[in-house]
């Protein structure tokens, strides 16, 4: 009698642990990825400039990790692109910054297009310069919002008139 008492017990807590489990959701990290066109290794503070003091910058990159040592070209675009693809200029489509050659190419899969397979929410604030058409555009790409002017500059013809 014990022997069942104790196996139905046992049963009952299993049966406890199973029905009010619960699977915990894996915490993600929050990604900000902030590319600035001309800013060199000294210009903010958290980086030794000791003339521009820059609290929120330097706050933010102290909880931050840093890539400091990322290498494509002297041009935007390309650098852009490479960073967004993780391949080089010339195999992404985006290997200068006019007449169509700013462009990413149609299938190219960006970080953002990963970030929103897994689950991610993605946006992008600011300069794109990876086509301002279809199938480049932010929202093309793996971006869910995209606020962003055309071109490489705010007030620039879209990339279009320059084909």
């Amino acid at each position: 009698m014990n022997g069942k008492v104790i196996f139905l017990f046992i049963f009952c807590l299993q049966l406890n642990a199973i029905c009010f489990a619960q699977e915990k959701e894996q915490e993600r990290p929050n990604v900000i990825l902030i590319l600035a066109d001309d800013l060199g290794i000294g210009d903010l503070g958290c980086q030794g400039n000791p003339w521009l003091k820059t609290p929120e910058i330097d706050s933010f990159y102290e909880k931050s990790v840093r890539m400091t040592n990322f290498h494509v070209s002297p041009l935007c675009t390309p650098t852009r692109a490479a960073i967004m693809t993780g391949r080089y200029p010339i195999n992404n489509g985006a290997w200068a910054t006019f007449k169509g050659r700013d462009a990413l190419s149609a299938n190219a899969l960006t970080m953002a297009d990963v970030f929103k397979h897994n689950g991610y929410q993605t946006a992008l604030f600011g300069k794109w310069h990876l086509g301002d058409n279809y199938p480049t555009r932010p929202t093309d790409s793996g971006f869910d919002t995209a606020i962003n002017h055309l071109a490489g500059g705010v007030g620039e013809l879209s990339d279009y008139w320059g084909k």
